[in-house]
């Protein structure tokens, strides 16, 4: 999947420049391409080969071991040297069932995480997730793969046809205020679909589709308002 594929040239570049950050909540809905990018990870860690048990790696499925005595487990290992790896690494799957307390946790080791300790949170939508846990974490999205416009959901279509087509400010923001609250999927598949109708006048769009992948950069970054940054992406420049 094409976002797999970035993510991992990105994480490529992180890990020869030791840049990577301690942690990352992955979301959309494609499960599987959260878990095999894990998967790909912990193989560039260790150095390994497809197949082998990773010895500094630790997965959790929130739906079985979702509270606090299973995170509390999770943290101790991450303080422990890494065996054979470079980072020692915890990744929890269906991430929005862990309670309260799990996840009180985990924001408390984000806050002050081991030197050689990476988290990983999978989830649809992080809006499913506390909010300072949230901004704690950078967000990675792993969508649905769309070639082309007219390869998205009918309804996501419809909704970014409407914004191009209302010519009043106010109602512009009405609709962005909508799919905002829609949260995940609905958000990252309005944008989508807003980038891959810009990219039919690329030339013309260049500036509106550098300052939307830079508002978005920010979203995915620093956790600020969505509405709020499309509404300076789209509004002012598409009048």
């Amino acid at each position: 999947m094409a976002a797999e594929i970035r993510f991992k040239k990105d994480f490529e570049r992180l890990l020869k420049n030791d840049r990577l950050h301690h942690a990352y909540i992955l979301f959309g809905r494609a499960k599987k391409s959260h878990e095999d990018f894990i998967n790909w990870l912990c193989l560039a860690l260790e150095g390994g080969s497809d197949g082998e048990f990773f010895l500094d790696a630790k997965f959790i499925d929130a739906k079985k071991s979702g509270g606090i005595d299973s995170m509390k487990e999770a943290i101790s290992f991450l303080w422990k040297k890494p065996v054979k790896s470079l980072k020692r690494t915890l990744f929890v799957s269906s991430a929005d069932n862990l309670t309260l307390e799990a996840q009180q946790a985990i924001l408390k080791i984000s806050e002050e995480p081991p030197p050689h300790g990476l988290i990983f949170l999978s989830v649809p939508d992080p809006e499913s997730l506390i909010g300072p846990l949230v901004s704690r974490f950078q967000k990675l999205y792993f969508g649905d793969v769309y070639l082309d416009f007219d390869d998205l959901p009918e309804s996501v279509r419809n909704n970014v046809k409407n914004f191009f087509k209302l010519s009043v400010t106010k109602e512009k923001t009405e609709l962005l205020k909508s799919i905002v609250e829609a949260g995940e999927p609905d958000f990252s598949d309005f944008v989508y679909g807003v980038v891959l109708m810009l990219r039919r006048d690329i030339i013309h769009n260049a500036p509106i589709l550098k300052e939307l992948a830079r508002r978005i950069g920010f979203i995915n970054r620093f956790n600020t308002n969505r509405r709020l940054q499309l509404e300076a992406a789209l509004l002012s420049k598409l009048q």
